[in-house]
């Protein structure tokens, strides 16, 4: 009966109810994945409209961040 309390949320501990923790269903590879894929959807967009980022030290530093991204996706890929 208790363990059922707890995965209610029903109990309080320390005068503070305690929540169910929340299932996740994305893995986290799958989610660096999917931020990868956003985060070079936003970078080409962006880069797409290079005018837009006056400051060529700006426009660097996000040619830069899409870089390390997909950096990182390949040493988690491997």
């Amino acid at each position: 009966m208790i363990g059922a309390a707890e995965a209610l949320g029903a109990t309080v501990e320390g005068g503070t109810p305690t929540a169910p923790k929340r299932k996740t269903t994305l893995s986290a590879r799958a989610a660096l994945l999917l931020v990868q894929h956003e985060a070079w959807l936003v970078a080409c967009t962006a880069l797409a409209t290079a005018e837009a980022i006056k400051d060529d030290a700006d426009r660097q530093r996000l040619i830069e961040a899409a870089r390390t991204i997909q950096y990182i996706m390949q040493e988690v890929a491997e």
